[in-house]
Parts: structure tokens; sequence; C-alpha cells
């Protein structure tokens, strides 16, 4: 049955059995009659409700917008991710150039520094070794002789460079493999403590310049910058062989002699680096002839 509704926004309800009638005990008289509640008035028979909008159920019940943040990450990372900026063609270079095997300075700079790198090395492995078993030196004091050599060679990287900007980055290269030439096979010389220290230091400071002048020396040997990167691969490839085979061939030396064979170790150093410099040389004079002043 449908609930009577009035003008003024209220609803008429039917009034329970203990209130639809209110009677005055005091009089009998059962007239119906007016009474306030709380919120609602009692007219006769009737209770008035007020009207009470219902509850927005269908605000309730709507999904949750998704969160901005995770929509504006994604819009970035995606194109990170797949995009990629645009590419022109370029022309591609070999990684090996054929008519660098026909400049003469360059070759002979190539196999001077194959030989130097197979020679340099062999003091960097074996100075702690020769140290305790010639010059009767404590392993705790051998085990800092490899931090003199870098120590050393940490200026001799820096220091020559400055100078080679006005002599000549072969000059250079060229005078310090002759240097370290010499001090290898002097190490044959060397039974005692205090020139093992000194040795180490001077070693490491002369065999720098093979860490830090070999790129400007090919840079200054190559006709074009174009050919520059092949060059200088194949330069330090040479460079990479040397330092791989030069130091186990010390190794087998040594182990001719029941693991004593100081002697041919450092024979074979210093015959490598003396190659070197023989190589160096005719690099400098196959660039500027026999001019001993020449900037090369």
């Amino acid at each position: 049955m449908q609930e009577p509704q009035s003008s003024t926004g209220t609803v008429f309800l039917p009034f329970g059995e203990k209130t639809a009638h209110h009677e005055d005990h005091s009089t009998g008289d059962s007239t119906p009659r007016e009474t306030k509640d709380n919120d609602s008035v009692v007219r006769g028979n009737h209770k008035t409700v007020p009207l009470q909008s219902p509850p927005n159920t269908q605000a309730s019940q709507l999904p949750t917008p998704p969160n901005g943040g995770t929509r504006a990450w994604l819009q970035v990372a995606v194109p990170l991710l797949v995009m990629r900026p645009l590419q022109y063609p370029g022309n591609r270079r070999s990684l090996w150039d054929k008519n660098s095997l026909f400049d003469v300075p360059y070759v002979f700079f190539g196999f001077g520094t194959l030989f130097g790198y197979m020679g340099i090395y062999v003091v960097f492995f074996y100075i702690e070794l020769y140290a305790m078993s010639r010059a009767g030196m404590s392993s705790d004091l051998a085990f800092y002789l490899l931090a003199l050599v870098n120590a050393g060679s940490s200026l001799g990287r820096i220091l020559p460079n400055f100078a080679a900007d006005y002599v000549g980055t072969l000059n250079m290269q060229t005078t310090f493999a002759f240097a370290s030439a010499v001090l290898s096979l002097s190490l044959l010389a060397i039974g005692n403590v205090q020139g093992i220290l000194a040795f180490c230091v001077l070693y490491g400071f002369f065999t720098g310049t093979f860490v830090s002048l070999p790129a400007p020396t090919v840079a200054s040997l190559s006709p074009n910058v174009a050919s520059l990167g092949a060059r200088m691969s194949m330069a330090f490839m040479a460079a990479g062989i040397g330092s791989l085979i030069g130091s186990p061939i010390a190794g087998a030396i040594l182990s001719t002699d029941g693991g004593n064979n100081w002697n041919g170790l450092q024979a074979w150093s210093g015959a490598l680096l003396v190659l070197s410099t023989l190589s160096m040389v005719a690099a400098r004079t196959a660039k500027v002839g026999f001019k001993l002043d020449a900037k090369a």
C-alpha cells in the first residue's frame, strides 16, 4: 500500500496502536489531538515525518579513478624503452687499415710496441720473488715492491708528456725505451735491498711512457684523422699480444734451472726492451732521417 505524501514535503505514516489515540485519562476524552515528538508531529491518527534525502548509493559505488602519477610514469617510460634517436646512414670504416702496413715508420713503431710490452711486464710479475731470492728481502717488505713500481709509473705517465710536446712523442718514447732496457739489464747486478728499492722507482718511472705515449705517437704517425682509429686499434692489438705472451715465456725461462734462472729471465726482458728501442729508432729514422735535433 502506497503511503500518502503531503505537498509540504512530509510523509504521513500510519500510527501504531499505542499512539493512534491519545486519551486524556484524567478527563476520559478520547478526541484525537496534536502532539509533538522530537523530530515529528502527530496530527490525528497520523504521524508526519520530515522528508529526508536518500543516501547517494551510486556515488559510493563509482570506481576509483586511476592514479595520475602511474599514468604519467608509463607515458614517459614506454617511449624511453622503445624509441631511439634518428640515425643517419654513415660511412662504415674498416677495423683494419691496409695502407698502414706499407707505412714504414708506423710498422717499425708497431714492432717497437710489441717488443716493449713483451718485456716491461716481466719485472712487474717477478720483482717480489727476485728480491726475496737474490737479496734476502723479507716477504713483508717485498709485498710493497709492486706498489713502488706503480708509484714511479704514475709519475712516468704524466711528467714526460709535457716534454713530449716540445721534443716530439716518438723521440721521448724512444729515449725512455732505451732507459728501460738499461735498467732491466742492470737488475742482474743488484743484490741488496736498497738497490732493489731504488730500481723499482726508476724502472716504474721510465716504463710509464709505454702506457701514456703510444697513443699520441700513433696520432703523429697517421697521415689523416680518418685512418687514426684503425691505426690505433692495430697498434694496441700488438701491445695486447705482447703483454700476454712476454711474461709466461719469462716464467718458462725461470723454471729451466730449478726455478732459479734469474739471469735468463732478466736477459729475456732486457733483450726485448733493446729490440723495442731499435725498432723505435728505425721508425724515427724512417720519418725524419738522421737529424738528431728533428722533432718526431
